[in-house]
């Protein structure tokens, strides 16, 4: 099994042993539990430590039956040891954190039906989407899976995660730094606690905008106010005069007096949220600027 022709690991239950026929796979392997050991061994009898057959192999598929406890470990072996697992189930999997980790990126699943189109999946993948599937299969495997103390933090987190809706752990926590374009079901569903800056369109009402900064300011998760100064022909107000709140507050000097200046992505914006805003737009409570 451990040579460079090595393509397939199968790990299984011995309950898709009649479909194997139907695979035509390059190079493989079928383990299952030792009978007289607690190794594995192949259909021959001979002893294999898996997670060495693992590692020499490209793909390893993982057959659940009803002993998902054999299936998570062997998972996870595969996980761990970088091999891309192809799980074959007929029942509804549950994988774990399934609805916060993007398992597709680095796994995929066929029912026993289809297992006749995993020798053609294998044949198609790209080997530059492989081995970017297997480094995030280990990413996952040491960030979750490794230890004990990974599994409990993965399980805190996930807690966190139902129980603070509003303050859940970023899509990185738990697929990693992403490349690419992301699958818009892996999006935070709410946005992070970071707060908002404040953009506010001014020309020169000078009191009117004073008293909307001070309006904005009562909001508790305001992080910046920034003045976006539209009037080339008059200078902004000094520093010093205005209204003295707990944030930071940036004046830029636009160019040209247009409406969608409000809208530009200004270097000074460093949150998310952006709540924009003219200067005469006095009538918001707090709670209306915070959540509005």
């Amino acid at each position: 099994m451990a040579t460079d022709k090595t393509h397939v690991g199968l790990v299984s239950e011995n309950r898709h042993d009649f479909l194997l026929d139907l695979l035509k796979l390059p190079s493989h392997l079928k383990l299952n539990k030792c009978v007289d050991s607690a190794g594995y061994c192949s259909t021959t009898g001979e002893s294999f430590e898996a997670p060495l057959v693992m590692r020499t192999s490209k793909f390893c598929l993982v057959s659940y039956a009803e002993n998902f406890g054999f299936q998570n470990k062997m998972l996870a072996a595969a996980l761990g040891t970088g091999c891309y697992p192809i799980i074959v189930g007929k029942y509804s999997l549950h994988l774990h954190f399934q609805d916060k980790i993007d398992w597709n990126e680095f796994s995929t699943t066929f029912r026993p039906s289809d297992m006749h189109k995993i020798a053609t999946f294998i044949q198609n993948l790209p080997q530059e989407d492989l081995l970017r599937a297997r480094e995030r299969a280990i990413w996952t495997f040491e960030k979750f899976f490794s230890s004990m103390e990974a599994v409990f933090d993965g399980l805190i987190g996930y807690l966190h995660d139902r129980l603070f809706p509003h303050k859940v752990n970023g899509v990185d926590f738990w697929n990693g730094p992403k490349r690419g374009v992301q699958s818009p079901l892996f999006l935070n569903r709410i946005a992070p606690d970071e707060g908002f800056t404040a953009v506010i369109l001014a020309y020169d009402r000078i009191e009117s905008l004073f008293r909307v900064i001070e309006s904005v300011a009562k909001a508790p998760s305001l992080k910046k106010v920034l003045i976006i100064w539209n009037n080339q022909s008059k200078a902004p107000p000094a520093a010093s005069s205005f209204p003295e709140i707990s944030v930071t507050i940036r004046v830029i000097q636009t160019k040209k007096n247009v409406l969608s200046n409000r809208f530009y992505p200004y270097d000074e914006i460093e949150t998310s949220c952006v709540l924009s805003i003219d200067d005469d737009i006095v009538m918001l409570t707090a709670d209306e600027n915070s959540f509005g």
